[in-house]
């Protein structure tokens, strides 16, 4: 990216604009409901009843993530796990979701303005069956995310979210794709609506 370049995405984004984030699932804090992203937004966890661990891929979690990778766990509860952010962010990425048992589920990572409106949503089914390394990898994008929720089908005994190792499927790439088509098409009409001065 060149530099002029770089500051007109500055400069059309505001000094508002929101980040492109993701989690650091093993950060000890998410055991008591709070947490900063990579970016250094800080979110807040529902509370599922059962409070959270942080189990490991291969010892303490035996699922789909990479091996040694940091797994938060709802404690066998069933239901969504909602992350609140204190400011907004543009994407969430590199989310793996796991259902606590072996088999067809179907993950969804949800993301949400501070209207409640949905703004974007991954979903994707899978089949857990401790095959390490093979889990997909969720992410939602949009403007003025405040709110994402992960959640799996037959979470009845709890679900793992952890970093995925595996590269977007094709409806993320395509929508990081037309995400930055667009950011390109608004450079190129602010670049011709400029007067050229004549020296």
């Amino acid at each position: 990216m060149t530099a002029s370049v770089a500051v007109a995405l500055a400069m059309s984004l505001g000094s508002t604009a929101a980040l492109a984030d993701s989690i650091n699932f093993g950060q000890p804090s998410l055991t008591s409901f709070t947490g900063v992203t990579n970016g250094g937004v800080s979110f807040t966890l529902n509370n599922p009843g059962n409070g959270y661990s942080i189990l490991t891929q291969g010892s303490s979690w035996n699922g789909d993530f990479s091996t040694g990778a940091p797994v938060l766990f709802d404690n066998y509860t069933s239901g969504a796990v909602v992350f609140s952010f204190a400011s907004p962010i543009s994407s969430l990425t590199n989310v793996g979701i796991e259902a606590n048992f072996y088999g067809p589920y179907t993950g969804t990572l949800a993301a949400y303005n501070a209207a409640g409106a949905l703004v974007s949503e991954d979903v994707i089914n899978f089949s857990s069956s401790f095959a390490p390394g093979t889990i997909p990898m969720w992410s939602v994008s949009g403007p003025g995310i405040v709110t994402v929720v992960a959640s799996a089908t037959d979470d009845g005994d709890g679900i793992g979210l952890g970093p995925s190792s595996l590269v977007p499927e094709p409806a993320s790439w395509a929508m990081m794709l037309v995400g930055i088509a667009a950011l390109g098409a608004t450079l190129r009409v602010a670049r011709k609506a400029a007067p050229f001065a004549a020296g």
